[in-house]
């Protein structure tokens, strides 16, 4: 499991960014703007399970 920044864009060519998301290692997420099915994403941390749930590494 990652934690990973997500960039939506308008069309396959990636013309314009029309959202962002942030998935977090305990699975929980934000979303600005809209989500599409054009998108890009980053990995941020590798996530590792602790007693707690999961946490970044």
């Amino acid at each position: 499991m990652y934690e990973k920044e997500i960039t939506y864009y308008n069309d396959a060519a990636h013309s314009e960014v029309v959202g962002t998301g942030h998935i977090y290692c305990n699975g929980r997420g934000t979303l600005e703007g809209t989500s599409s099915p054009y998108y890009t994403e980053e990995i941020l941390n590798v996530c590792c399970y602790d007693p707690y749930g999961c946490v970044p590494c």
